[in-house]
């Protein structure tokens, strides 16, 4: 046998893939996808010991394949709502089968979105080129007109048209904050007693607790979460401030609303000797703290360390002021906490004799 590789537009790209120009059967790939025309023929014929036998053409039956048309649609799905930051997954159909007429889709390209809320979106998991990724989104601005997500089919007959899917996010209200917050300001005549102040906030709208936060030297005598607290101050100090923030049903809190002391006469700071200087005395913080890392999805590390080194009582509330859990331990000790927690915002109580601090941490 002696075989002519065909020629024209579309034959003139092929190659022959196994056997050769002398077998009886022989493979040829093309790399052309443009339909096969009057010209675009294969050729064979016989050899033998008299010469050579007629040629036999055949017309190549190639056919023009089309790109895939677009993705019928994205299936959008809201993961997480953190205050704020939001995560989406969005989902690609399968690849649609080929045709006759239509190539085989061999991939995906997404384009990260854009408009108002999209602008601010970054790529969570996967990449752009998988059927499924999950972006996080940094605004809370509610989805217009322009915020749109868009993905195409890629193959080797070229890429679909886009998919454009409009955003769904929809903006979370953001709790206002306590229009008042009222009580003792002046505070030095009951530095030290057993006398307690109340302190008092206005409702806001839509918020299920308040969130409370009092100087270093103050422990709270009666409430927690709600509109009223009672606190006793054991010592003061120069910045010392009550403030207060509302806590949403989504674990979002509002605006804080702040009331300043005046401690003008009677701060009592804690001191520390200066290496090399006895004359000098330079002011300390007799307890701090340090919780790492905030926010986590697995442990706390928890260190404090203070002038009494002495035991340390903890204990966890959760958003709506429940306690979750207690626990004791050594300053100047590290210890680790937190792996049995749930989702969500929490705050660690540590008292050590006189001395009070409460840390907010997230838990994911």
């Amino acid at each position: 046998w002696l075989w002519t590789l065909a020629d024209g537009a579309v034959g003139s790209t092929g190659t022959i893939d196994s056997g050769s120009v002398n077998s009886q059967v022989i493979v040829v790939s093309y790399t052309s996808n443009a339909a096969a025309a009057a010209g675009d023929s294969i050729r064979v014929r016989f050899t033998s010991g008299c010469g050579l036998g007629a040629v036999k053409a055949t017309k190549l039956t190639n056919t023009a394949l089309s790109a895939p048309a677009a993705p019928a649609s994205v299936t959008i799905t809201l993961v997480s709502d953190k205050c704020g930051e939001r995560v989406y997954r969005y989902a690609a159909p399968v690849f649609p089968a080929a045709t006759t007429t239509v190539g085989a889709a061999t991939g995906y390209l997404w384009s990260l979105p854009f408009g108002n809320v999209g602008s601010t979106g970054t790529l969570d998991s996967a990449d752009l080129t998988s059927r499924v990724i999950r972006i996080k989104y940094s605004s809370n601005a509610a989805a217009a007109t322009g915020d749109s997500i868009k993905v195409m089919y890629t193959s080797a007959c070229g890429n679909s048209p886009w998919k454009a899917q409009k955003l769904s996010n929809v903006a979370t209200t953001i709790l206002a904050a306590p229009t008042t917050l009222t009580g003792t300001t002046s505070i030095c005549s009951i530095v030290g007693t057993s006398t307690a102040a109340t302190y008092t906030c206005s409702a806001v709208t839509n918020a299920v607790s308040y969130v409370w936060s009092i100087p270093a030297g103050a422990v709270i005598d009666s409430g927690s979460n709600g509109l009223k607290i009672k606190v006793r101050f054991i010592t003061a100090g120069a910045a010392d401030s009550i403030f207060v923030q509302a806590l949403g049903s989504t674990g979002c809190y509002g605006a804080k609303k702040v009331l300043k002391l005046i401690t003008t006469g009677c701060v009592t700071p804690t001191y520390t000797r200066v290496e090399n200087q006895p004359s000098i005395n330079t002011p300390i913080d007799p307890m701090t703290v340090s919780v790492y890392p905030n926010p986590t999805t697995s442990n706390y590390h928890l260190f404090v360390k203070s002038n009494n080194k002495s035991t340390v009582n903890a204990r966890i509330f959760d958003a709506q002021g429940r306690l979750v859990k207690t626990f004791k331990f050594n300053s100047i000790e590290t210890i680790s906490f937190g792996n049995d927690l749930k989702a969500g915002v929490y705050f660690v109580e540590l008292r050590e004799g006189k001395e009070l601090k409460t840390i907010r941490v997230v838990k994911y």
